[in-house]
Formats: C-alpha cells, structure tokens, sequence
C-alpha cells in the first residue's frame, strides 16, 4: 500500500500536518471504549463467539466509521474483564495507567544492545 494512499489519521506526520485527524481519531476510540467499559456489565463476561472480521487487505482506505463499527465487533467477541462477575486468574481488568502505557509503547520504540 502506498503511504500517499493511506487515511489522514494512517500515519503521525512528524511535521504536525494531520494532528487534528489523528486526535479526532483517537478521541472517536477512546469514547467507543469508555462506552463499552461504561455497560461492561450488561455484556457476559465471556464471549458467545468469536466475531473477529474477516477479509483481505483494501487497496484503499477505509472509513473511519468502518474502522469503529469492526472495532466494536472485535470488542463484542472479545473477554469482558470490567464486568463484575469475571473471575480471572490470569487475565486480570487493565488499570487506565497500563492503557496508557500501551499506547505510548506502541508508539516509540527504544534500542537495545545485546552484549
């Protein structure tokens, strides 16, 4: 896929030129997933089915809205550790710091030498 094809919000510019679609991006998920945390528990604990989408890599760009619509999807096939009936000994609820750190780790990547 050619970058110049990809979404506004697809890449950070390094030069700032698309800050205002990646925020608004960024904002759209993040109030998808306060929602979805916000009802945890009127959703089971554990999935019925996986709901993964399926499909093959686009040659163009997708909508944002089609983005959050399969997020949504994945979120409803996925484990519901914020609901109060979930008992996990291994996959524990994330606390809003570890998310947090996700995403700056996600984000910058750091080197290291192997001695």
């Amino acid at each position: 896929m050619k970058r110049s094809n990809s979404p506004e919000a697809g890449f950070i510019d390094p030069s700032g030129a698309n800050t205002e679609a990646i925020r608004d991006l960024a904002e759209d998920v993040l109030d998808q997933l306060l929602g979805q945390l916000e009802t945890a528990e009127d959703r089971s604990p554990l999935p019925d089915e996986s709901t993964a989408p399926t499909g093959t890599i686009p040659e163009l760009p997708r909508s944002q809205n089609d983005l959050l619509d399969d997020l949504e999807t994945i979120v409803a096939g996925s484990m519901n550790p914020a609901h109060p009936g979930y008992i996990g000994h291994m996959d524990t609820m994330p606390t809003t710091v570890s998310v947090l750190g996700d995403w700056v780790t996600s984000s910058h990547r750091r080197s290291t030498t192997i001695c």
